[in-house]
């Protein structure tokens, strides 16, 4: 039988898991990203037990929209982010 964890451990242990990539960064990038999660799970009142085939492309279009938009030049901004960190 093929273990297949739930979505509240998976992303569960992917938070927890981050925070090993986050200590590799200097304090301000760290603070940046903490910021950029915090924004984007304040949304989330909880994780869902089972995450529907349709919902799981949803999730995955979002992380690439997310993660193109870290090496997209704002407007405006002077310094812009090149390095793939938030802004």
């Amino acid at each position: 039988m093929l273990y297949r964890p739930t979505e509240p451990l998976l992303f569960t242990t992917l938070l927890r898991l981050k925070n090993a990539h986050l200590k590799k960064l200097s304090p301000g990038r760290a603070a940046s990203f903490e910021r950029l999660l915090g924004e984007i799970l304040s949304a989330v009142a909880d994780f869902p037990k089972h995450l529907p085939l349709p919902d799981q492309g949803r999730f995955a279009l979002g992380y690439y929209h997310q993660r193109q938009d870290f090496f997209t030049k704002k407007t405006g901004d002077s310094n812009a982010n090149t390095e793939g960190s938030p802004t």
